[in-house]
């Protein structure tokens, strides 16, 4: 493992809020991404203890007394190889919410991106890149506070920060209900909404490490392969299936949130690859391309849970041998 150090010393101070407070909305014990190490360009996990209260320091001082909450929603850092060069990214999203009277928080500003440096050998600058980014993201926040009017912004409680992921997620149909509609999910859209095309007979078979979706031709009355190219999903009502560059895997709903499994063999270090979606749908995909190449004897599956704002795939955990 390899920890980030993260540097507090800003070329430009943020003269900052009296009180910070970061929630984190990840999943639990959700790794913060990989890194090449050594001559070999070995796989390395990064950590950072006391990530939340490291990620507060860069918005606290003592000019501004209304407080800040900031939501996070993602971070990650991984590196792509390319023939001559490499490529390093620093995933965020966060919200971040002040408060113009006691107990009422309104939204500031959302940050939803990813930030990429280049070199020869990148991780030294990757990781550095991260403390830069929040010393940069500390003065926006700091600016946008003082001349921000924020009454025509939804307003919301402390708690209701504390469960806003919870309360958005009631909003969308799929996740609200307790059945995924059989048939074909095109986009993050359709998925969200709960509302595949129409009903096609689709039938689901399980091989050794792959599974194969065979939709009815009506005409001809036979079953015919179904590519997961330009697909989100399919469900045939009792299965739901997340559709990838590389093929179809289950996806179930733990929580709140719907989460699917992939095997470590099928990512490549130095070729990234799409999933389609809407929106940041492809994010997922960068970030999983971005894994090191792993031998045949690596029976580790990747954990992703599906971002339910913009449908990427955000990596959560290894597991040990194919999940049932």
């Amino acid at each position: 493992m390899r920890e980030l150090a993260l540097d507090f010393s800003c070329k430009e101070k943020s003269q900052g809020f009296q009180s910070v407070k970061v929630i984190d909305t990840r999943s639990q014990n959700q790794f913060l991404g990989t890194v090449q190490n050594g001559a070999f360009n070995t796989s390395t996990e990064i950590v950072c203890m006391g990530l939340t209260d490291s990620l507060a320091a860069y918005f606290t001082g003592s000019t501004l007394n209304t407080p800040l909450v900031i939501t996070l929603n993602e971070f990650f850092v991984n590196e792509l190889r390319g023939s001559t060069s490499e490529i390093g990214r620093f995933r965020l999203a966060a919200r971040f919410f002040t408060a113009n009277a006691p107990d009422q928080y309104n939204e500031l500003i959302t940050i939803d991106t990813i930030y990429t440096t280049k070199g020869g050998d990148v991780t030294k600058k990757l990781l550095r890149s991260v403390s830069e980014q929040f010393c940069v993201l500390a003065q926006q926040v700091t600016s946008l506070a003082r001349q921000k009017t924020l009454s025509d912004t939804a307003t919301y409680s402390y708690q209701d920060l504390l469960t806003l992921d919870s309360l958005e997620k009631m909003k969308l149909p799929m996740y609200r209900d307790n059945q995924p509609k059989a048939g074909i999910y095109r986009n993050f859209r359709q998925f969200v909404m709960n509302e595949p095309e129409p009903a096609v007979e689709l039938t689901i078979e399980e091989r050794k490490n792959m599974t194969l979706v065979y939709a009815l031709n009506e005409k001809r009355k036979k079953k015919v392969k179904l590519l997961p190219e330009g697909l989100f999903a399919v469900s045939d009502g009792t299965i739901l299936l997340r559709a990838t560059g590389l093929g179809f895997y289950k996806m179930v709903k733990k929580g709140s949130d719907f989460y699917y499994w992939r095997p470590r063999q099928s990512y490549s270090s130095s070729v990234p690859v799409p999933l389609m979606g809407m929106g940041y749908g492809a994010v997922g995909g960068l970030i999983a391309g971005a894994m090191q190449a792993a031998s045949k004897e690596d029976n580790r599956w990747l954990l992703q849970k599906v971002n339910h704002r913009r449908g990427n795939s955000v990596p959560v955990s290894w597991v040990n041998g194919k999940p049932k």
